[in-house]
C-alpha cells in the first residue's frame, strides 16, 4: 500500500509541476501522395489506353466515364442490314478487344445491341438480341473470358445500329 501510495504520490507531483513525461521518438508522417482525380483509377487508365491503340477505325470508338469504359461499334463495319453475324473488319477488332480485356480480370463487361428504328419493334428486339449475343460469343470465344464476367442485352430500336460494349471495374 505504502508503494502504491509513492507512485501515485510521485505522478501528481510530477504532473503538477508540469513535468514532461518521457515519451517515445515517433517518426514524421511521410508526404500525401499527390491526390488522383475523383473517379479514376489506374487500372481502368492502362486497359483504356490499350483499347484506344486498337481502335484504328471510325467505326470503332472509345469514351470513357469516370472508372467506365464504353467501345462503340457502329453502322455496316459491325452487321449487314438485318443481321446480327458479325462482319469481319468488327470480328477481327473484337478478337483484339477480348485479349485486352482477358488481362483485365477484374472488369465486367456489358454488350448493348441496338438496331434501326425501322421495322417493327418485336421484329428489331430480337435482332438486338441477336447482335448483342454475336458480340459476346466472338469476345467469349477469342479469349475464353468467363461467363461471370460478361453479360448481353438488345435495346431494340431505342438509338442508332451500334453495339456498346460497357467495361466496369469490379475491383472485388
Amino acid at each position: 500500500m505504502k508503494i502504491l501510495s509513492a507512485v501515485l504520490l510521485t505522478l501528481l507531483t510530477a504532473c503538477a509541476a508540469n513535468v514532461p513525461a518521457n515519451k517515445p521518438v515517433i517518426a514524421p508522417a511521410p508526404a500525401a501522395a499527390a491526390a488522383k482525380p475523383a473517379g479514376r483509377s489506374d487500372y481502368m487508365t492502362a486497359q483504356e489506353k490499350e483499347i484506344r491503340a486498337l481502335a484504328t477505325s471510325p467505326a470503332f470508338t472509345v469514351k470513357r466515364r469516370k472508372n467506365i469504359l464504353i467501345v462503340t461499334l457502329t453502322g455496316n463495319a459491325v452487321f449487314a442490314q438485318n443481321s446480327y453475324r458479325v462482319e469481319e473488319p468488327a470480328a477481327e477488332f473484337l478478337k483484339k478487344l477480348a485479349a485486352v480485356v482477358a488481362d483485365y480480370d477484374k472488369t465486367r463487361i456489358g454488350i448493348f445491341g441496338y438496331t434501326k428504328t425501322t421495322g417493327k419493334a418485336s421484329t428489331n428486339q430480337q435482332l438486338s438480341d441477336r447482335r448483342a449475343d454475336a458480340v459476346s460469343a466472338v469476345l467469349e470465344n477469342a479469349a475464353k473470358i468467363a461467363d461471370v464476367r460478361i453479360w448481353a442485352e438488345g435495346k431494340g430500336a431505342a438509338d442508332a445500329n451500334r453495339v456498346e460494349i460497357v467495361l466496369t471495374p469490379t475491383f472485388r
